[in-house]
């Protein structure tokens, strides 16, 4: 039964001295009055299923290794935890629009565009029934549907400029 210091055991079981120190805030029945260690004991508390997230292979562990499930996963959770952060701060500073509201005001301008554009047809249809030239009624049917959307969009620079209620912005 040699009692060793705990550099020293770290060094006997190849792991980091830091690993030993954590391992000993657990097990702090292992450390004597003196402050050593017994390495049979310790070695024997190490092999007994100690919570991964305390068992290092030392500094070969961190010279490219093979990383641990429980570091992939706390990687992948702190990546999931910045984006989130990184989401919150953007919809803090008004730079994310919502989508149904956003599918909405595109919605309702096609709605818009759709009725217009039927409600010229309506007015022109009657007139191009009477004209016999092709050309003519080609003409006509185009500056109609010219005219019913400089019309549009005369509304919805309107309803911009207002917020779209009828309320003028600043």
């Amino acid at each position: 039964m040699s009692r060793l210091r705990p550099a020293e055991i770290a060094r006997r079981a190849g792991v980091h001295r830091s690993t030993v120190s954590r391992q000993l805030r657990l097990w702090p029945h292992l450390l004597d009055e003196a402050g050593t260690v017994d390495l049979d004991e310790y070695l024997a508390a190490r092999a007994s299923g100690l919570d991964p997230a305390l068992q290092t292979r030392g500094p070969a562990a961190a010279q490219g290794s093979e990383p641990s499930e429980l570091v992939r996963e706390r990687t992948r959770k702190m990546a999931a935890e910045a984006e989130l952060a990184e989401l919150d701060l953007a919809a803090r500073r008004g730079e994310l629009i919502n989508r149904e509201a956003a599918a909405r005001a595109v919605e309702d301008a096609f709605r818009r565009l759709r009725n217009r554009i039927l409600a010229a047809a309506r007015d022109v249809v009657p007139d191009l029934a009477r004209d016999a030239d092709e050309r003519n009624m080609a003409r006509r049917l185009v500056g109609a549907l010219g005219d019913a959307l400089a019309a549009l969009h005369v509304e919805f620079l309107a309803d911009a400029a207002t917020g779209g209620d009828g309320a003028t912005t600043a």
